[in-house]
């Protein structure tokens, strides 16, 4: 999705068949992709295909952690209410980086995308924590 809302049907353009699928991928990005339409449609299609739905990339781009509640708010909350709310997601990943040290590094123009490593705010990192908690969720040796 963080590549654009370009539809179905042209994503399908490149879909090989159920057979040789085994799971439905999305990338979530931006606080505004939890609420457009193409992700609740795409995980839709992957239930009428009987695909789970991975979330193979996702980070709290333009928001990052260091406004506490503030950050939850924008962007974390709407990311895990719309994990809640699709019965489809399987599983996720969440990049916990800080964009501006890895794009000099790498040489990439994510240097605006701001520090998403929630284990530097403190009320993000509880916050996150009480949502592991939840039984939503498996965790290694569940």
């Amino acid at each position: 999705m963080s590549a654009g809302d370009h539809g179905l049907a042209r994503l399908f353009a490149y879909y090989p068949g159920d057979e040789w699928v085994d799971w439905w991928s999305l990338d979530l990005f931006s606080a505004g992709e939890m609420s457009a339409k193409l992700p609740g449609s795409f995980c839709e299609e992957a239930n009428r295909h009987r695909k789970p739905v991975m979330i193979g990339e996702s980070t709290a781009r333009y928001v990052g952690v260091h406004e506490g509640q503030k950050s939850w708010d924008k962007w974390y909350a709407p990311y895990f209410a719309f994990i809640r709310a699709r019965p489809e997601i399987k599983a996720f990943c969440y990049i916990d980086w800080n964009w501006a040290v890895w794009s000099k590094k790498l040489g990439f123009s994510w240097n605006d995308w701001l520090d998403c490593r929630i284990e530097q705010d403190e009320t993000v990192r509880k916050l996150y924590r009480k949502e592991m908690d939840s039984p939503l969720y498996r965790h290694d040796g569940d």
